[in-house]
């Protein structure tokens, strides 16, 4: 049995297989990864475009009271959205 594992791992055509097939899963893994840590990174960034709206609102004269729920939930958000990037792992290189 151990004769036969070892003929079949050391098998340079099956080992390129074995390499070839881990570096596209891994390729795959890292692309998904990637994708959905941009797409935290853009809906980070159009959060606080969104809060600054707010903000240049209030300063145009719009009362505070009136966005106020909608500053809150923004606000709100971005700090998810912040706690969700620094727990997302950077992609491993293979």
């Amino acid at each position: 049995m151990l004769n036969a594992l070892t003929h079949h791992l050391m098998d340079p055509e099956a080992l390129a297989v074995f390499c070839e097939t881990y570096a596209e899963e891994r390729n795959r893994l890292r692309r998904e990864a990637e994708g959905a840590r941009e797409t935290l990174e853009r809906t980070l960034a159009q959060t606080k475009r969104d809060h600054q709206k707010l903000v240049d609102a209030i300063i145009a004269g719009v009362p505070a009271e009136q966005v106020k729920d909608r500053m809150i939930e923004l606000d709100q958000h971005r700090q998810q959205l912040e706690r969700n990037l620094a727990t997302s792992p950077a992609p491993d290189p293979i």
